[in-house]
């Protein structure tokens, strides 16, 4: 039985390299740990789904409680 030119070159008949169950698993992501759970517009209040409550700002270039409390929390791995 002659053999694909993909097998050929993988020196393996009749496997796939898209098949691989190695480079189908994924590694386990964690749950994100600060996530805004409820947010109220009309008070600009936000809560965290880790409990913590603040407000937000109206202003993007300006620092408010929300963006606080996702920097003192960040885990360095971005």
């Amino acid at each position: 039985m002659p053999m694909a030119i993909d097998d050929r070159i993988l020196g393996q008949p009749n496997r796939s390299p898209a098949l691989n169950p190695a480079r189908l698993t994924k590694p386990a992501l964690e749950p994100p740990k600060h996530v805004i759970a409820e947010y109220r517009h009309r008070e600009l209040h936000v809560t965290c789904i880790c409990g913590w409550e603040g407000s937000v700002g109206t202003d993007p270039r300006q620092p408010d409680e929300w963006k606080a409390h996702l920097a003192a929390n960040r885990d360095g791995k971005r």
